[in-house]
């Protein structure tokens, strides 16, 4: 059995896969961390629900999670913030104090925000019901919900939209 590269009739055993995967229907479960840059636990998430996959389904060889790395495409994103992470890092380094940031580094409104309130919140960044959701927060570029000049605008979302798509 190839783990890294299901069949589509992978379904041939009988055992290994189930007529209504999500890879069957050209979808894949997607797991990210890190999107706000003060939230650091979070890129680890995605590496250990990556190793607990790997290590349930090929080391200890337990069926369901064979049956799932058969059947399933899984993308592992753990850090989505790359920017907010790295000046979150930075800022420990050298005032050994985690910045209370959760947007990410875009440098756009720097002089009047700062450090810790500069950046697009990159939850709120995606083009889902952009304008709905986020009427009350468009005004406050200094908020920690501020979700950009419109849907896409950061090269993270973008990316991330991209990468979905693609795949």
């Amino acid at each position: 059995m190839d783990f890294l590269h299901p069949k589509k009739d992978a379904a041939s055993d009988g055992k290994n896969a189930t007529k209504n995967s999500t890879a069957d229907q050209g979808m894949a479960i997607l797991v990210t961390g890190a999107t706000h840059a003060r939230e650091l636990l979070s890129s680890q998430v995605p590496l250990f629900l990556a190793l607990k996959l790997i290590h349930q389904g090929i080391v200890q060889n337990n069926s369901k999670y064979q049956r799932l790395l058969a059947t399933e495409k899984f993308m592992f994103l753990p850090v989505v913030n790359v920017d907010g992470a790295a000046l979150v890092e930075q800022h420990w380094l050298s005032d050994h104090k985690i910045l209370n940031k959760r947007k990410n580094g875009n440098p756009a409104f720097y002089t009047q925000c700062g450090d810790e309130n500069s950046g697009v919140d990159l939850n709120r960044n995606y083009g889902i019901d952009w304008q709905k959701a986020n009427a009350k927060n468009k005004t406050e570029t200094c908020s920690d919900f501020w979700p950009g000049e419109k849907a896409f605008s950061e090269p993270e979302s973008r990316a991330l939209r991209d990468y979905v798509a693609a795949n």
